[in-house]
């Protein structure tokens, strides 16, 4: 985009003194007449001198009774004659210059078409009320130039663009990361508080009152970025499986239940040895009981235990079948663990149960 840098708070339109002098009805070249009406969308002739000059996405003018209607062309057929399949989107009152959304009132047959002056474009594209040439007040984002229309800059209110929801779409290379990159230098210039999530790095030179900063290692040394990091207990069990990424639904078993057990021993300590919970050979017994007295504590969407022995508490749960009916089976064993494959056994890429530090913790 290339946008001018915002200079105020406040950008100015024409004085009130020529006002009346860019009135929506003045004297333009027609471009052609109204041959057919359906509904919303009217057929246009256009003058065969001007046919080459009509491009889809253009907005074209009619004036109506006591409106001016304005629409865009959708689809144009040349053949002998070029013909614009119109839309209309807008309509502009003739005594007060408010812009109403769709039409109000349609051009007769006959009706000559025109192309609007450029201040009327720019208000249509900016989604103003009005085409009147007022002071516009407050933070304006200068967001990018209009393609069609030499000299037109467009402008938007933030609570008009970015209020609620606002998706940039279009296809590759048509300017998607330019347009974002764009709306972040004006937000950050204006002061405003703004947070881009770049999960590839291309906005990693962005320039201005910007603030970098990286979990893990940081793609380009040369840019300045701060590393940071991520509060595990405020993500939930969800978040965590997603980003530790389990190969197998037996991996994920084994995961659940150290994350279980690490919760338990983060409320009762004394269950555990050295901040966590050996399985092998264990009455099930007092793990149970205390599974039932805290099960609403554990219920909580906070992962409350020390992740730092979540590698070596995944090991733990990988027990073999139980021995006695009231206990745990012995613990297994590394090279137990791995589950023969069917291609070469001496050159297993899964396993059963696959330590955890192997797997998770790099």
């Amino acid at each position: 985009m290339n946008a001018s840098p915002p200079s105020s708070s406040a950008r100015k339109e024409s004085p009130p003194d020529k006002v009346a002098q860019k009135r929506v009805d003045g004297a333009a070249v027609p471009l052609g007449i109204v041959t057919e009406i359906r509904g919303s969308l009217i057929i246009v002739a256009i003058q065969p001198a001007l046919a080459s000059s009509i491009q889809i996405g253009e907005l074209l003018m009619a004036p109506g009774v006591t409106m001016t209607i304005i629409g865009e062309v959708l689809s144009l057929q040349r053949s002998q004659h070029t013909h614009a399949h119109v839309k209309l989107i807008a309509s502009i009152e003739a005594s007060t210059q408010a812009i109403c959304p769709g039409a109000r009132e349609l051009p007769g047959v006959g009706t000559h078409v025109q192309r609007p002056p450029t201040h009327v474009v720019q208000a249509i594209l900016e989604d103003r009320s009005s085409c009147q040439g007022e002071v516009v007040e407050g933070i304006r984002l200068d967001l990018a130039h209009a393609q069609r229309y030499q000299g037109v800059d467009l402008a938007f209110a933030p609570e008009r663009l970015i209020g609620r929801h606002l998706a940039v779409v279009g296809s590759s290379g048509g300017g998607k990361s330019c347009t974002v990159a764009r709306l972040v230098e004006q937000c950050a210039g204006n002061r405003s508080k703004l947070i881009l999530l770049d999960l590839t790095g291309e906005y990693e030179t962005l320039q201005g009152p910007v603030f970098h900063v990286h979990l893990g290692k940081s793609h380009r040394d040369e840019v300045l970025s701060s590393p940071t990091c991520l509060p595990f207990y405020e993500l939930t069990e969800a978040d965590l499986v997603a980003i530790l990424e389990p190969e197998s639904p037996l991996q994920l078993s084994k995961m659940q239940a150290a994350m279980r057990s690490l919760k338990l021993l983060h409320l009762e300590a004394k269950l555990g040895t050295d901040g966590v919970f050996p399985k092998a050979h264990k009455e099930k017994r007092l793990y149970e009981q205390a599974l039932d007295d805290y099960k609403h504590e554990l219920q909580v969407p906070e992962n409350l235990f020390d992740i730092f022995k979540l590698a070596l508490q995944i090991e733990l749960e990988c027990i073999g079948p139980q021995t006695m009916s009231f206990g745990w089976g012995s613990r297994r064993s590394r090279s137990s663990s791995r589950r023969p494959s069917r291609h070469s056994p001496s050159t297993s890429k899964r396993s059963t149960c696959r330590p955890a530090s192997a797997i998770w913790c790099g």
